[in-house]
């Protein structure tokens, strides 16, 4: 969950970059522990620092091969040319797919060692490690590195599911369960994180113009059979 920015990215005539949504993630879960950290007094302080690290964590870097990365590079050229030329369109994409890109694309190199995707039936592994910092400033600019524990690490294992609204043009992910410093947080919070972040993140997305284009495009958005799958109209 990296850093880049805008948190989705339309390349005219070089395919459509998809893979902002993990640093969009990564993002939000920073956001919400520090505001936990700054309201919730000094016992919050104790648990963000519980739940961040003084050092990044090794995440994998997997690469599918020649085959596997031009196939890949193929379909979110092909995505993006439908999306500028506003034509429907569906991308299929493996975990192993997007991870080639992620290993190979210099489109993707800020989330090289910085995320690891792993696609099971309908729900998604991602791994992840960011300085809290550099997410601050993708998201607020150059003030973020004078965020409370800017110089800490999130390094966490989510799982979860996506869906998409299209009446509303809202994107949610579910997080079914999320560690954070090789810690657990406890179910009951996760209801409350999936709230909170699902409200965020689509208020984050409308103010972008490139996320808004695109979002009024998606009729669908979903993890299908260790697939990502996402359609426009």
């Amino acid at each position: 969950m990296p850093v880049g920015a805008p948190p989705i990215q339309i390349q005219k005539k070089k395919g459509m970059g998809c893979f902002g949504c993990g640093c969009t993630i990564a993002i939000v879960l920073v956001l919400l522990l520090i505001v936990l950290g700054v309201v919730g007094g000094r016992f919050a302080y104790n648990a963000v620092q519980g739940y961040t690290s003084e050092s990044p964590a090794t995440v994998a870097t997997t690469d599918g091969g020649d085959a596997v990365y031009a196939t890949a590079h193929q379909k979110v050229n092909d995505f993006g040319d439908a999306f500028e030329h506003v034509q429907p369109a569906t991308l299929h994409l493996s975990g192993d797919e997007i991870n080639t890109l992620i290993a190979r694309d210099p489109a993707y190199a800020k989330l090289r060692g910085h995320l690891h995707v792993t696609l099971q039936d309908n729900q998604a592994v991602i791994d992840s490690s960011d300085l809290i910092g550099d997410l601050a400033q993708a998201a607020f600019g150059a003030g973020g590195a004078k965020w409370p524990f800017a110089d800490r690490y999130l390094n966490a294992r989510s799982t979860g599911t996506i869906g998409f609204d299209p009446t509303m043009h809202a994107i949610s992910f579910n997080f079914t369960a999320v560690q954070a410093n090789g810690q657990t947080v406890p179910p009951s919070a996760c209801t409350g994180l999936n709230v909170d972040f699902n409200i965020f993140l689509n208020q984050a997305l409308q103010q972008n113009q490139l996320a808004r284009d695109f979002l009024a495009r998606v009729h669908k958005a979903d993890i299908e059979n260790g697939e990502l799958v996402i359609e426009i109209k």
